[in-house]
């Protein structure tokens, strides 16, 4: 029996960081946290909709990490959920122009996904699920416009 090969490709996919490793999350959490803040100011969110997303952590916890992000360590799944809204937020301005990129959350969508709310209010009250299907969505219309530019 033959086996057949595929061709060589220059593709070299990126590291899929392993966030059950506690140095991976305590390299990534920082600036993770420190690029989730900023897109909560720029989106306008407000500091209990922002707890929400991280998985719903006390008012006490959140000052903690907004206050001083440098030397937290988040766990697996807040730094699964910060990371999904960075590339949530990377994906829209790659969609949209810089303005309506952060009004986007705050505008109620006529989308079913989104029933009458806003993309914010379906993140929040969606969960993990709600924010990795979003992203994967957005992520995938991003590309399919980056590959009609060229």
């Amino acid at each position: 029996m033959e086996r057949n090969s595929y061709p060589e490709t220059l593709y070299k996919a990126p590291k899929i960081p392993d966030y059950s490793s506690f140095g991976e999350r305590k390299r990534l959490s920082s600036p993770s946290l420190r690029q989730f803040f900023k897109i909560m100011k720029r989106w306008k969110v407000r500091p209990k909709d922002s707890r929400m997303l991280l998985g719903g952590i006390t008012s006490q916890r959140f000052k903690q990490l907004s206050l001083k992000p440098g030397g937290r360590i988040l766990s697996r799944d807040q730094l699964f959920r910060v990371t999904t809204i960075i590339a949530i937020h990377d994906s829209l301005r790659n969609l949209l122009p810089h303005g309506q990129a952060n009004k986007w959350v705050q505008t109620s969508s006529r989308d079913r996904r989104f029933c009458g709310r806003t993309p914010l209010c379906a993140m929040v009250d969606g969960g993990i699920l709600t924010l990795w299907e979003l992203r994967r969505q957005l992520e995938a219309r991003s590309t399919d416009s980056n590959e009609t530019e060229r």
